[in-house]
């Protein structure tokens, strides 16, 4: 159709045999265009729920396989590349099944024995950091153990009592030892004390570092927790109730507990051999990771050169056929073949029949083939529900799918209306530079631009989606830059600084600078410099031309940046100007209304809706561009002329207009035809359609009736005539058809029985808004202004408060710099905070308002004119887009 309106759809039926109906539907997944509506709908019966299932296993064992890949230091997935997985796939579903299966089974038994050595390891460490305490102690060299009551000699005392005891076999005390975090030390002081009232002692000393440093329970931690040993001393023996209560304790703080030594020898010949257990355990532990490293190899090892990871092309295969059975759970079952109905475009029927001949012509199985409706879909015009609309298909490219996503995300266009993306190519990139107009922003907005145009391949394929959602609007960034830098050159703005390439076209004044008397300098333009008031005025109204000095060949003139009335001129200039620009925008929506009107056959809407509102905007809106336009073209030297708005007012108002303040002859004349003109167009809007809607209804179901009534006559004269069974039987079999057609239509029709009075208080809504909105969309547009005087304002003065002050504090009057390194570091300083300011509020904050006023102004003020908004995608059946994660469904 071309790239004003969606492409043509055509509505088929597709019918595949139920034994190849996976090889056909991923045919058409990776070549085809196909829609596929859901036949079963209102049956929920989905037949292929059982590999979906399978698939989704598959999937879960995928996202373990990849959480235990990516707790390996350096293991790097390949992710990303779709077409090449797309070329090459030649997985077979039980195979990758029985292989994930397998794989998982390994990982887990593998992490499952990697945990338990690793416990194992960690226990031994605790129980031999116990040992080399008791050593110390027993020894009689521990000097360090302080006990909770704040005893120093207990420590020594105890233990030999405990080991004199335990040589007579009567033990008078019994101990065992553990090992707890020093945070936890106080906590589980106080509550053996508390527990066992006063009759347990407590001993804790640090673990060396080296030793402490070996403990990695802990996985997910980076450095290991400081642990201490403890050893406790309590009456009874390991069977009495203060036993199992101190153990019940540590159980709860989740420590392990361990024997104490008996004497030193022992200790140490514990130490010994827990060494050796440690030694082996950390051998099986090293030999464990490399030979799970050797497994995850094969996994991250690329299928094909240049292509993802083995495990990567098994998850996007699992999407694949996820998408490939959700899709055949959408067809109807029949005894041996498939069918459903679907949307896709017409001009790739043949392509898609093709297809399905050549995959038919070698297999000895029921043929697949697509049946096309007869009648057209460009036919309904788009109207209706979504089951007899056909979806709307815009075909995009890098440059223009950015701009249809901005455009459908507000609403997707009704069926081949005019698509407002196409004019948002320029409109939005246009409208956001008129408010961001800086040559120098706009050109670090256009280099970054180019840099998410030079690295897109890497950021799509790094998977970060931030990234991936600003790569994807990087050719609107470029386009918004391109145009900040056009406007910037209108507006001779270079971070607010004004570039003198022509030289000013301004003099300085004499007379009028001689005369003032506050020391103000006055300039004129250099071509009267020297003539008279009177000789001015007549050059300026005899429209003579100058002799070329004048004025400033491309942009504002450099001399108004040095100028008090600053801010009055471009305030003037940059509010006409929106104005003019919002009254293009608005009629060019207008007309698009009346383009879709013809397109659509809608003669009520072109007649009735679009004419008047197409002359109403021109009357009022055009009609004050027209003094805008005047008022710049024509000189009032000494003569100012009565404010534009004022003017607009007193047309309404039916003021006289007087010989200064008219801006053309028989301007009053004119604005009394505008005024009539526009009085006509509202009830014209307002009052037409409705009324004409309900007369053209009202004949219509007449005739449906009439013609209904008419053939049911005719079947029963021939009913009568029994004679005739013959002619009888055709004449029945042609009127049942008939009428069967006709019953379909009426049940419509009556359906939808046409309200006067809802139809009356749309239209009352639709002319309200327009008359309105021609007010409220015309101020709406002064936004451009408001937006471009903040952004010149703010860099203005962030230039002239960081670095024009540093600069004037550190260069002297005459050129030099006192203290060349200070000065060096303040001025270095200084750019660095006016860098930092322009990147965050100029580049971030104000790139990301100008963008959504200049969205609001399309969503708003230009869509509203014509824009319909309740159409729905063309999804088709895409492997590409499924895989990528384009398609929201």
């Amino acid at each position: 159709m071309g790239i004003l309106r969606s492409e043509q759809m055509q509505h088929g039926t597709l019918v595949i045999p139920t034994e190849r109906a996976v090889e056909i539907i991923s045919l058409l997944g990776q070549k085809g265009e196909v829609m596929i509506q859901d036949m079963n709908a209102t049956s929920m019966k989905r037949p292929y729920r059982r590999y979906i299932q399978r698939i989704e296993e598959m999937e879960r064992q995928l996202r373990y396989l990849m959480t235990e890949i990516q707790k390996l230091p350096g293991a790097k997935v390949v992710t990303g590349d779709v077409n090449n997985f797309l070329d090459y796939d030649g997985f077979v579903l039980e195979g990758v099944e029985e292989s994930l299966s397998t794989l998982t089974d390994q990982f887990v038994k593998f992490r499952a024995n990697n945990d338990d050595l690793l416990r194992q390891r960690t226990r031994a460490m605790m129980e031999r950091a116990v040992a080399k305490v008791a050593a110390k102690s027993l020894d009689g060299k521990h000097e360090n153990l302080v006990n909770n009551a704040g005893t120093n000699n207990a420590a020594g005392l105890l233990a030999a009592d405990a080991e004199a005891g335990a040589a007579n076999g009567s033990p008078v005390l019994s101990s065992f030892a553990g090992v707890v975090r020093q945070e936890d030390v106080s906590k589980l002081s106080r509550t053996l004390f508390r527990a066992t009232r006063g009759n347990a002692f407590t001993y804790y000393e640090a673990i060396d570092e080296d030793d402490n440093g070996q403990f990695v329970d802990e996985a997910a931690a980076d450095v290991a927790p400081v642990r201490n040993v403890f050893v406790v001393y309590y009456p009874g023996g390991p069977g009495s109730a203060m036993h199992e209560k101190i153990e019940r304790i540590c159980k709860a703080f989740g420590i392990d507990t361990f024997e104490w030594p008996r004497s030193a020898d022992e200790a140490r010949d514990k130490i010994g051999g827990l060494t050796e257990v440690i030694d082996d355990k950390t051998r099986a532990l090293e030999a464990f990771e490399e030979f799970f490293f050797d497994e995850v190899a094969v996994l991250l090892q690329p299928v094909h050169a240049g292509g993802n990871s083995l495990i990567e092309d098994w998850r996007l295969y699992c999407m694949k056929q996820k998408a490939t059975y959700a899709c055949l759970n959408l067809f109807e079952e029949t005894e041996s073949t498939l069918r459903a109905d679907c949307w896709y475009p017409a001009n790739t029927e043949d392509h898609i029949r093709g297809l399905l001949k050549d995959f038919s012509s070698g297999v000895n199985v029921v043929s697949a083939f697509l049946l096309s409706d007869t009648k057209s879909a460009a036919a309904s015009g788009g109207h209706g529900g979504l089951d007899k609309n056909p979806p709307t298909y815009n075909k995009t490219n890098q440059f223009t799918e950015c701009f249809q996503e901005m455009v459908d995300t507000y609403g997707v266009p009704r069926y081949q209306e005019v698509n407002p993306a196409l004019f948002s190519t320029v409109t939005f990139p246009f409208m956001f530079g008129v408010m961001y107009g800086d040559i120098g922003h706009g050109i670090l907005v256009t280099l970054f631009a180019l840099v998410l145009i030079a690295y897109n391949k890497q950021l799509v394929r790094g998977g970060d989606e931030l990234a991936m959602m600003v790569s994807f609007g990087r050719y609107m960034i470029l386009m918004m830059g391109c145009f900040a830098i056009y406007s910037g050159i209108i507006y001779n703005d270079f971070f607010a600084l004004g570039f003198n390439l022509y030289g000013s076209r301004y003099v300085i004044n004499p007379v009028s600078t001689a005369a003032a008397t506050d020391g103000t300098v006055h300039y004129m333009p250099n071509r009267d410099q020297d003539k008279s008031m009177s000789d001015i005025v007549d050059d300026l109204d005899n429209t003579k031309k100058s002799s070329g000095t004048f004025p400033y060949p491309f942009g504002i003139d450099p001399i108004w940046k040095s100028a008090d009335n600053e801010l009055d001129f471009l305030n003037s200039y940059k509010m006409k100007l929106s104005v003019i620009f919002g009254f293009v925008q608005m009629l060019l929506g207008t007309l698009l209304k009346g383009l879709n009107s013809i397109y659509f056959r809608d003669h009520l809407t072109l007649w009735f809706e679009f004419l008047p509102q197409f002359i109403f905007m021109l009357a009022f809106v055009g009609y004050m561009d027209l003094l805008i336009i005047l008022k710049w073209a024509q000189s009032y030297y000494g003569q100012p002329r009565t404010s534009i708005i004022t003017t607009v007012i007193n047309m309404a108002m039916l003021k006289e207009v007087t010989k200064d303040d008219e801006y053309f002859p028989n301007q009053q004349t004119v604005e009394r035809v505008l005024l009539i003109i526009l009085v006509v167009c509202i009830p014209w809007m307002l009052i037409c359609k409705p009324v004409l809607a309900k007369m053209a209804w009202n004949r219509h179901h007449k005739s449906a009736v009439g013609t209904k009534t008419a053939n049911n006559q005719e079947e029963r004269i021939l009913l009568e005539n029994e004679h005739d069974n013959a002619a009888a039987e055709i004449i029945i079999d042609q009127s049942a058809e008939v009428g069967h057609q006709l019953a379909e239509q009426n049940t419509e029709e009556e359906g939808e029985e046409f309200n006067f009075g809802e139809e009356f208080i749309h239209q009352t809504i639709e002319t309200i808004e327009f008359v309105l909105g021609s007010i409220s969309n015309t101020a709406s547009y002064l936004r451009l202004w408001a937006l471009s005087l903040a952004h010149q304002q703010l860099a203005a003065v962030f230039f002239e408060q960081i670095l024009l002050n540093i600069i004037k504090a550190v260069v002297k009057p005459d050129g030099g710099i006192g203290n060349t390194i200070v000065g060096g570091i303040c001025i270095f300083l200084g750019f660095g905070a006016f860098a930092a300011v322009t990147f965050g509020i100029m580049l971030c904050m104000d790139t990301l308002e100008c963008y959504l006023h200049a969205l609001r102004l399309h969503w708003v003020e230009f869509q509203n004119k014509f824009y319909k908004a309740d159409g729905y995608k063309f999804v088709p059946f895409s492997y590409f887009r499924i895989l990528n994660g384009l398609d929201a469904e």
